[in-house]
């Protein structure tokens, strides 16, 4: 596929899934916003924007804060920017009984803590950004299943994992945050780089 030349791609769940959610920081988007599993392949082509997704199976995610389901077809395609995803294909929303595709995803800029969804109709619904924020779902694109990611981190950090469970149980939010803010400074730098900055 042509749209697809000089692209970078990451195969398999977790590459997948770090490249996905790094765009999704750098372009300035929520990152929860791709709730997505078993990723096979993710690819970004820097000169036009062109990202695609591929996982093995629809997903379908309840975002609880708005009370939206929305589904994520196997393959999800669409031409990122700075606050932006625009001609996106594979995204729809449940609105009563209908699905209607979302064509295109737009934070405001400057920020206004709002972010607006717009159908191949026209119609647009904003929701606050919070609603998709890195949490859970942001946590686990990156890691998989968090408290085995602190098993696996264990021996390179010299730490018991029983160590974190008070800060788990009561912060789980804030603790999946600095996990995933670790896991993609760990991709960009290198482990060794990143902790040199402690």
């Amino acid at each position: 596929m042509a749209e697809k030349e000089g692209g970078i791609v990451k195969k398999g769940h977790e590459e997948g899934l770090k490249l996905a959610v790094t765009l999704l920081e750098e372009f300035g988007l929520p990152l929860g916003l791709l709730p997505l599993a078993d990723v096979i392949e993710v690819g970004f082509v820097k000169s036009t924007g062109y990202m695609w997704i591929l996982q093995s199976k629809n997903v379908e995610h309840n975002f609880q804060m708005i009370s939206k389901l929305v589904s994520y077809d196997s393959e999800i395609t669409g031409y990122v920017e700075m606050k932006r995803i625009k001609k996106l294909k594979g995204v729809k929303a449940k609105e009563l009984m209908l699905w209607p595709p979302v064509s295109e995803i737009t934070a405001d800029d400057p920020p206004t803590g709002k972010i607006h969804f717009k159908s191949l109709a026209g119609i647009t619904k904003t929701f606050p950004v919070e609603a998709f924020a890195a949490g859970d779902v942001a946590a686990r694109a990156v890691h998989g299943d968090f408290p085995e990611r602190l098993v696996l981190r264990e021996h390179e950090l010299g730490l018991d994992v029983e160590d974190f469970s008070p800060l788990v149980d009561c912060f789980p939010d804030l603790i999946q945050l600095v996990a995933l803010k670790m896991a993609v400074a760990e991709m960009r730098f290198g482990m060794e780089f990143w902790w040199k900055k402690f």
